[in-house]
């Protein structure tokens, strides 16, 4: 039948055709590609709220973790410097070889030393360094060298107190005694 019309004809109706073809393809196409960018924007927008979180944690992170590195840093430079400041002390003068070096020293012939008794008593409440007591014991020829032993030991300025009780002088020769001496606090 499309073989009997002229040819003007043919030519409208194939333009209509093309015509009616495009309204229905375009408006159809417009709504799939609508459709399309709205069922893609929930997932844009997550994307864009993802990445703002990630990099929001990633910068938390990254602060947090700089300041448990410099946290770290810091505290072992502090177990260094303590550890360097234990080196560079000098060594106290009241430590139990130095006190008993001077004791030995002060000991004259004639008097022998059988025992010691060394104890430090924390400090009270007006003290401020703990108290270091000695109490020596041991076997003197006579009490001339007991008493110079007391007296060196009372010139020595290492101890605060140095007692020799009376009982100590009881006998004439080869007796027991028994010293008391007060070590400062600060030698």
């Amino acid at each position: 039948m499309i073989n009997l019309l002229p040819f003007e004809e043919k030519k409208k109706i194939r333009t209509d055709y093309y015509w009616r073809v495009v309204s229905v393809c375009l408006p159809l196409s417009a709504g799939v590609l609508s459709v399309a960018i709205v069922s893609l924007f929930p997932s844009y927008y997550f994307a864009q709220v993802s990445n703002k979180n990630t990099l929001k944690e990633s910068q938390s992170a990254e602060a947090v973790s700089k300041k448990t590195q410099a946290d770290e840093m810091k505290q072992a430079v502090l177990d260094a410097n303590k550890k360097i400041s234990l080196l560079k002390e000098p060594i106290a003068k009241n430590n139990a070889g130095a006190i008993f070096d001077e004791i030995l020293k002060a000991r004259p012939e004639g008097v022998s030393i059988a025992g010691y008794d060394y104890r430090t008593i924390a400090a009270g409440r007006k003290k401020t360094d703990p108290t270091t007591t000695i109490v020596l014991q041991g076997v003197s020829e006579g009490r001339e060298v007991i008493q110079t032993f007391v007296r060196l030991l009372r010139k020595n300025n290492n101890f605060e107190s140095v007692d020799l009780p009376i009982s100590s002088l009881i006998s004439e020769s080869n007796f027991p005694y028994s010293i008391n001496i007060v070590v400062k606090s600060s030698i």
